[in-house]
């Protein structure tokens, strides 16, 4: 067994272990291995291994390794999106998860409607006070911005998605999930009849936190693929 294989096997196993121990299932819960910064080849050993989803920060590489994965993997972006690359990422990734300001989505829709197609979204909350996290920063201008994003024809919002601090402190980083959590199931509540199926919190180092604050997507990168490439 490759150590990719071995690395993916171990952290379902840990994923699996963590939701029976708080009481959920661990089917719930979907692994996407970030590939980011990754060569071809490394992703290739992952999709050989079971993996079907990856996470993309770099819009042109991604779509240069879409060309190259076969048909049933998907590419979603996790990175933050300018909006020059707008063009060149509506249409590519199955998910666009890091829509951060009203702008972008304004964006994104208007893409999407030159191209004839609805493109599904994940919106980003700030949780963390760290200079360096981009996202809706606080809930008064996540809400104020929600009803406009919602109603838009070519967007579909799935849900939301959150990057926690990163800090050696397991009460600040399970605050920040949770924040983002009781946003989630306030949402849901607003829009009922709107597929918010998907929370997309927790990393290598705190993914076991986000699903007992009841994350339903981990993106995880150096625990499968090892340090940055």
């Amino acid at each position: 067994m490759s150590t990719i294989a071995e690395n993916l096997k171990n952290i379902k196993e840990i994923v699996s272990e963590t939701a029976i121990k708080c009481g959920r299932d661990p089917h719930e819960i979907t692994l996407m291995a970030v590939s980011k910064t990754k060569p071809m080849e490394m992703l290739i050993e992952a999709y050989n291994a079971g993996m079907r989803l990856f996470g993309e920060n770099r819009v042109l590489e991604a779509v240069e390794k879409r060309k190259e994965l076969p048909l049933d993997a998907e590419i979603q972006l996790i990175g933050h999106l300018q909006s020059n690359k707008t063009k060149a990422s509506v249409g590519n990734f199955s998910c666009i998860q890091s829509v951060d300001s009203l702008k972008i989505a304004r964006k994104i829709n208007k893409e999407a409607e030159d191209q004839g197609i609805v493109q599904k979204i994940l919106i980003e909350l700030k949780t963390s006070e760290e200079e360096s996290k981009s996202g809706f920063s606080s809930e008064d201008e996540y809400y104020e911005s929600l009803e406009e994003i919602m109603s838009m024809n070519h967007i579909e919002v799935r849900g939301l998605m959150t990057i926690a601090p990163f800090v050696d402190d397991d009460v600040i980083v399970r605050s920040s999930f949770k924040k983002c959590r009781l946003v989630f199931e306030k949402t849901k509540k607003m829009y009922p009849h709107k597929k918010l199926t998907v929370l997309s919190m927790g990393m290598s180092g705190d993914f076991p936190l986000a699903i007992e604050e009841g994350a339903t997507l981990i993106r995880v990168g150096s625990s499968i693929f090892g340090t940055r490439y």
